[in-house]
């Protein structure tokens, strides 16, 4: 976290409202008072781009439990073009999570 803007003291009851309407209900930072200012403290942009890829990642992990599900029938009835097909779709799945896992470490 990184402060993203801040409002130095005096400010008036008026100003500390409008400050915190601003920052924090529109833009949707943290307000932290000191004794010398009103601080909006924001994820940096490192924060919010690994936040993302682990969204992506979980994701990633979703698809290929469906994919685990889908080839529990196919496994069963003996369909080997199917679990071919579902096989591919899980090793590029497992490619990308690679790849994103190796950007946030």
């Amino acid at each position: 976290m990184e402060i993203k803007n801040e409002m130095k003291k005096p400010y008036t009851e008026n100003d500390k409202l409008n400050f915190i309407v601003k920052q924090n209900h529109i833009l949707g930072y943290e307000i932290k008072e000191t004794e010398n200012s009103l601080q909006a403290w924001g994820k940096t942009e490192n924060e919010i781009l690994t936040e993302k890829k682990e969204i992506q990642i979980r994701e990633i992990k979703e698809q290929l439990n469906e994919i685990d599900l889908k080839s529990i029938r196919p496994a069963r009835a003996g369909e080997t073009e199917r679990l071919a097909e579902l096989e591919n779709q899980a090793v590029e799945l497992r490619n990308q999570l690679a790849e994103l896992k190796k950007t946030i470490e």
